[in-house]
């Protein structure tokens, strides 16, 4: 697949790049987010626990796929300002586990504060 990188912006305040992306992969499946990172990682030189993507859209018909992608400055920053269900998609966080009662009375007290300043 190729990989083309479009509307990059350097974010300093948060210690990464970010950018969308645009995969062309006529004939072919779409590719997986790891074969994505590590080819990302390759070209801009930092470690894949530093990249993120998400958004991975493919388009109608296939032969194509867009997405965002985060580049984070290093591994301290990404745990220090990325979102944690991003991190543990990627085995860098643990999901919190929740009982079932527990999300249901968080459900009802979102409900009642919803609206209110």
């Amino acid at each position: 697949f190729v990989l083309f990188v479009r509307r990059y912006m350097r974010n300093l305040l948060l210690g990464r790049s970010q950018m969308a992306f645009e995969v062309s992969h006529p004939n072919a499946p779409h590719p997986s987010k790891k074969s994505i990172r590590a080819k990302l990682a390759k070209t801009y030189k930092k470690d894949e626990k530093c990249i993120v993507i998400y958004g991975c859209r493919p388009k109608f018909g296939g032969g194509k796929t867009t997405g965002f992608v985060s580049i984070y400055d290093t591994v301290d920053l990404r745990k220090k300002y990325d979102a944690t269900y991003l991190m543990a998609r990627d085995g860098l966080a643990v999901k919190k586990e929740r009982t079932r009662k527990a999300k249901k009375e968080l459900k009802t007290r979102v409900k009642k504060v919803r609206g209110k300043q």
